[in-house]
């Protein structure tokens, strides 16, 4: 598995960020080719109480190849489009997740 995480922080006007993102920005990254379990939550805590993040997305691929592939496509490029439009741009880390 192959996984992207995107950690948004703080916007200035949260509720007009949380309309752009769940209306328009999501269905944008559900139409990735290839991509499985996808996740949103908007102002997640830290044990020691508020995050720096106001929000985080999660999208996993089979491997590294297959994001890459997908990256490529027509729906990949609109949902990249579309994030240069938020008002905050996201810090992002991709990895493979191993087992423990």
């Amino acid at each position: 598995m192959f996984k992207v995480i995107f950690l948004y922080p703080r916007p200035s006007d949260p509720e007009a960020f949380k309309r752009q993102y769940v209306e328009r920005h999501l269905p944008l990254c559900k139409a990735i080719p290839n991509s499985g379990r996808a996740s949103y939550s908007f102002e997640p805590q830290a044990p020691s109480g508020t995050s720096e993040w106001f929000c985080i997305f999660e999208i996993e691929f089979d491997d590294r190849q297959q994001w890459q592939l997908s990256m490529m496509s027509p729906e990949a490029q609109a949902a990249q489009q579309d994030a240069s439009t938020l008002p905050v741009q996201p810090v992002i880390l991709l990895f493979e997740p191993q087992k423990v």
